[in-house]
């Protein structure tokens, strides 16, 4: 595993870093409560791991292959949200609204993602 994470936009740039690599180690960037609202589920959300990781095992798929470009809009206490350009042939705009947490680890206090709002903006 990498080294902890301590800032908001490390963890960004490690979620998309690990999301083209497997779904365990992007998986445990998620608090254990954690909530992802994404264009294609319903509106209450996934919650918890097990409902994000079936989720997670679906954009790993879709996003092999792709290129990325990912710059911060805003950043605030506990939250921060990006654009990110995927590219592969035509290119999709993406905003991604993450809420942080500060959670206890043996290591250490570890930046988790608490929620996620996905829009694909084009």
């Amino acid at each position: 595993m990498t080294s902890i994470i301590t800032t908001d936009t490390q963890l960004v740039h490690e979620y998309f870093k690990r999301l083209t690599e497997d779904t365990k180690s992007t998986l445990h960037l998620f608090a254990d409560d954690a909530t992802v609202y994404e264009p294609f589920s319903t509106e209450d959300g996934l919650k918890g791991k097990e409902q994000i990781g079936y989720f997670l095992s679906v954009a790993l798929m879709a996003n092999k292959g792709l290129g990325k470009k990912i710059s911060i809009l805003n950043q605030g206490k506990n939250k921060i949200e990006a654009i990110v350009r995927f590219t592969k042939g035509d290119a999709v705009d993406g905003r991604f609204q993450f809420k942080t947490a500060d959670v206890p680890t043996a290591n250490g206090i570890e930046k988790k993602i608490k929620e996620l709002r996905i829009q694909f903006v084009n």
